[in-house]
């Protein structure tokens, strides 16, 4: 991936898909069937891929720009929009895909040779795609794919090493994340958190001096372990945060009358070294439906009517 890529995700889409546990995922989500095949469907009609073709997945976006944008800005002002690029690696029907393509935007497709590699321009809304070789597609932003084939041909660095030794350093996973905040918008943080800075003040304060943050996710047969580490540029800040989540977690089991979502707060771990804050938790089946079922009452609640 691109260096300076705020938001990596990385994922083993085929060990995924064959989980068990990810299975009650879909099971749950609202019109979804127990194979997940409404979702499998859809995705393959509207892109022309099957999910089963795709062993593995990398997404980078920036979010510099969306981070640091105004949400108060003015109607006539358009927001501020992240680059995007992931590259799927599997077995892909390139005619099929471009097909596809083509019927979704209604021919308004134009090719473009960049880097001795085509690629392909939707251009109503921004949207490109290329086969770096044969088993890996690129798509995402016409930034985006530009970005990950410079990576690919040596004339762009790609993101620094230590943040993926952090990743991997939490162990073996199926679903990987990492969160690197720049510098700069760290110090507009800081400047602006009293006030309200932009969309990082709607975020937990101690995070906002957390210039990098990796998870790791892993779906067993019967529960989902996630793991995270916030790497704090001070030891104080750690503390802080792990103080302040541990304050949160409490109050979500005392006000939550869900015995499971209790049980799953209440095995919550976290431990402090240093500047470094890592957190545990494993979630089975019967708190997923909790936590679904929570979600699903929370957004059927309608919103109180303002007193006159």
């Amino acid at each position: 991936m691109p260096e300076g890529s705020s938001l990596v995700v990385d994922a083993r889409v085929g060990d995924i898909l064959d989980s068990a546990i990810f299975s009650v995922i879909l099971e749950v989500m609202p019109g979804e069937d127990e194979s997940g095949g409404d979702f499998r469907d859809e995705f393959e009609s509207e892109f022309g891929i099957s999910l089963d073709s795709i062993e593995f997945a990398e997404a980078f976006v920036d979010l510099e720009a969306v981070l640091t944008s105004e949400p108060s800005a003015g109607q006539d002002e358009e927001a501020a929009a992240a680059t995007i690029g992931m590259a799927l690696r599997g077995e892909f029907d390139a005619e099929r895909i471009l097909e596809s393509l083509e019927e979704e935007t209604e021919g308004e497709v134009r090719q473009e040779n960049y880097r001795s590699h085509q690629v392909y321009l939707d251009e109503s809304d921004d949207s490109a795609f290329a086969f770096l070789d044969s088993g890996t597609l690129l798509v995402g932003t016409e930034d985006g794919v530009k970005a990950m084939i410079d990576v690919a041909e040596g004339v762009a660095d790609p993101m620094p090493e230590d943040a993926l030794q952090a990743l991997d350093a939490l162990g073996d996973r199926h679903v990987g994340l990492i969160l690197s905040t720049p510098p700069e918008v760290l110090e507009g943080a800081a400047e602006g958190a009293g006030d309200g800075m932009a969309m990082l003040g709607m975020l937990d304060p101690t995070a906002l001096s957390s210039p990098l943050t990796v998870m790791s996710v892993s779906f067993g047969d019967t529960v989902m372990e996630i793991t995270s580490r916030q790497f704090f540029e001070e030891e104080s800040d750690a503390q802080a945060s792990k103080e302040y989540t541990e304050g949160t977690m409490a109050m979500l089991g005392a006000v939550v009358n869900s015995p499971e979502i209790q049980e799953l707060v209440a095995g919550m771990t976290l431990e402090q070294s240093g500047p470094a804050l890592t957190s545990s938790i494993s979630i089975d089946e019967e708190q997923f439906r909790a936590i679904f079922g929570l979600l699903t009452d929370l957004m059927a609640m309608e919103p109180a009517e303002p007193q006159s």
